[in-house]
């Protein structure tokens, strides 16, 4: 059996930074396949199950605002560079983009149930 939508989704990844002591906000726009939940029993890591099974990729900044920069100080464009950063310098981001995919492909409660 297969679900009657799309096997595509797409959402934003929000988060805040400590910025001095000032939450700085950013996000970004990921493009993904939606397939069955990770299996923590199987010993995927969540990195793997995000690039292999749900095949995320960043495909912009929200609001055009990069939180990290290149060289001579200039942003980093979206895309998979920006992303492995964002993996590499905040260990916490992967887990952000697990919630915000489960969020995403999962059913949503209606108001009025």
């Amino acid at each position: 059996m297969k679900l009657k939508v799309s096997d595509n989704v797409a959402f934003d990844v929000r988060f805040t930074l400590n910025d001095d002591g000032t939450p700085a906000e950013f996000g970004f726009r990921v493009e993904a396949k939606r397939t069955k939940q990770p299996d923590s029993a199987s010993g995927e890591t969540v990195g793997d199950f995000l690039a292999k099974r749900a095949l995320v990729r960043m495909t912009r900044w929200v609001d055009d605002r990069s939180p990290i920069e290149g060289d001579y100080g200039k942003p980093v464009a979206a895309g998979a560079e920006a992303l492995a950063a964002l993996y590499d310098l905040l260990p916490n981001v992967p887990g952000l983009v697990l919630g915000a995919y489960l969020e995403a492909t999962g059913a949503k409660a209606k108001s009025g149930n």
